[in-house]
């Protein structure tokens, strides 16, 4: 379980071209559909997140390009939403998550995150990520969500995320990533300038099924107007 926590998106990369579903892109706020199963999806593995600003998120999708087009790393497009995530459940009540977004979203206004250069979860099937500075503001808000999220799945599911346990980060690449492809990215990537300024104004929630994965739905905090919110009923609707 611990395992999947960290790869929750990993799947086989020879599938990848075969997965369709809900595919959001960040400049156009474009939804596609998805098909839903109902207010709770019990087995589905979701993220509460916050996708990243339309500079940051173009930035990682070109690093994720450059590691498949160089070191043939496709793992991390299971999940082509570059963002950070809050918490790692498995059979989330729908409707009261997206009450909780919604809510939060609406009480909060954009705020300013750091990073700092690369760092690497050191299981099986290494992780490369750029690690987030836990600032007042983003350990406010993380522990705001876990106090009102319902949690439907078992602690082993999300205990790596609890707010004690927490290590903020944007994952560039995991899932079929081995060592040796690990010591050819990071001296590659070793003279880079990951020291970035990122505005958090969202709450959103990703899924994988299994089969496919996806966005589920999207909540801009208060006076940004950069994107459309769409609640989670509305995002299996194509526009």
């Amino acid at each position: 379980m611990v395992s999947r926590l960290f790869h929750f998106w990993a799947l086989r990369a020879a599938d990848l071209t075969a997965r369709a579903g809900l595919r959001y892109t960040s400049s156009q706020s474009s939804f596609k559909r998805v098909e839903g199963s109902g207010s709770k999806e019990t087995n589905w593995m979701h993220g509460v997140v916050s996708l990243l600003d339309d500079e940051h998120y173009a930035l990682v999708e070109k690093i994720w390009d450059e590691l498949e087009r160089d070191f043939g790393v496709r793992g991390i497009y299971v999940t082509p939403f570059p963002h950070l995530s809050y918490q790692v459940a498995e059979g989330y009540d729908i409707d009261s998550v997206e009450a909780v977004l919604r809510e939060t979203a609406s009480e909060s206004l954009p705020f300013k995150i750091s990073t700092a250069g690369l760092g690497i979860f050191n299981v099986t099937h290494p992780v490369l990520y750029i690690p987030i500075v836990r600032s007042p503001a983003l350990s406010a808000l993380h522990e705001k969500l876990w106090l009102r999220i319902p949690r439907v799945a078992d602690s082993t599911a999300t205990r790596h995320y609890q707010p004690e346990m927490w290590v903020p980060h944007i994952t560039l690449a995991h899932g079929d990533l081995d060592y040796a492809q690990l010591s050819a990215i990071v001296l590659a990537f070793s003279e880079r300038q990951f020291h970035w300024e990122i505005n958090v104004n969202n709450l959103s929630m990703i899924y994988d099924t299994g089969t496919e994965q996806g966005l589920r739905c999207r909540f801009n905090f208060n006076g940004d107007g950069a994107h459309q919110t769409k609640p989670c009923a509305q995002a299996t609707k194509e526009d």
